[in-house]
């Protein structure tokens, strides 16, 4: 008996219950993670980045400076400006990708509203000029 007492065991590593548990927790985390997070990736799709948008909003404020013939700086008054016209006019020389990826349409209007002598602009598909 002496013999097995001087014997000493050790074991290592996990148990099987161990184990399962560590999956189920993983599992249970991945269940709570994944659809924000898919979520928030479905949402940007589509979308033309901060970055881009003052690259196009910069070159319609050129275009707008040079043709101010055209464009009256009025209040109240909404211009509609494509991104073609921008780009036919050496404005914009780059193309310009969603966060996806995937060009923009150069059919896309930069709406421009005049309010109290100042410009502001918004990135639409659709736009209805007044002047």
């Amino acid at each position: 008996m002496n013999s097995l007492k001087n014997k000493r065991i050790f074991k290592s590593g996990f148990t099987l219950v161990e184990l399962v548990g560590v999956v189920i927790v993983l599992a249970l985390i991945a269940l709570i993670a994944f659809p924000p997070i898919l979520n928030a990736i479905r949402g940007t799709k589509g979308q033309i980045s901060e970055a881009s948008k003052q690259i196009i909003y910069s070159a319609t404020s050129s275009y707008l400076n040079d043709n101010a013939n055209s464009y009256p700086k009025k209040d109240g008054n909404i211009y509609c400006i494509t991104l073609a016209t921008l780009k036919q006019n050496d404005k914009l020389s780059i193309d310009i990708y969603d966060e996806s990826g995937n060009e923009i349409s150069q059919d896309k209007f930069v709406q421009v509203i005049i309010t109290n002598n100042d410009y502001s602009y918004e990135m639409v598909d659709t736009c209805t000029e007044e002047r």
